[in-house]
């Protein structure tokens, strides 16, 4: 008699970017994972290709994307310290590379950066376009900045702190 697999634990997958909305989006979906006993799956989306990384003199380049995810997941750990967390970095560029990486997730976190519509027309919105294109639920939180130590502006769960779309909603 061959064992069937025990039942496997959702993950919810959080973009990272360092930015004060990324660290917005890290503990909203961090307090998310506690309530779904979800394992949380921390993104950080190269801002250089793979193949331009490994050029001479870009070494730099290499330590400060390695140290951009580590420093997420450091923070999840501290903060959370029963949660399983794991990361991945991402090729370029972001929307694709997160989209494909809803694929395997139950839900998607993002920060919002708050652009206005003339900067969101002309560069684009990451989180606009995962909304439009994902394979799962995508949560894009807002607010106030997090400050440590005190409380997030919005609970995981509360509509007023974060937009969640479906595929299907769209």
């Amino acid at each position: 008699m061959t064992g069937t697999p025990g039942p496997v634990a959702p993950v919810v997958a959080v973009g990272f970017d360092g930015s004060a909305g990324a660290l917005r989006a890290l503990e909203w979906a961090a307090a998310e994972c506690e309530l779904r006993r979800a394992v949380l799956l921390v993104l950080h989306v190269d801002h250089w290709a793979p193949a331009a990384l490994a050029l001479p003199g870009l070494g730099e380049e290499v330590v400060l994307e390695e140290s951009v995810l580590e420093e997420g997941i450091r923070l999840v750990e501290h903060d959370h310290p029963s949660l399983r967390v794991v990361g991945r970095r991402l090729p370029p560029p972001p929307g694709e590379s997160l989209v494909d990486a809803s694929r395997e997730v139950s839900l998607l976190v993002l920060g919002s950066r708050g652009l206005g519509h003339v900067q969101q027309v002309v560069l684009g919105s990451v989180s606009r376009y995962c909304v439009d294109h994902a394979h799962c639920p995508v949560a894009v939180v807002r607010g106030e900045a997090v400050v440590r130590g005190e409380a997030v502006d919005q609970r995981p769960g509360d509509p007023a702190g974060a937009g969640t779309w479906s595929p299907s909603d769209m």
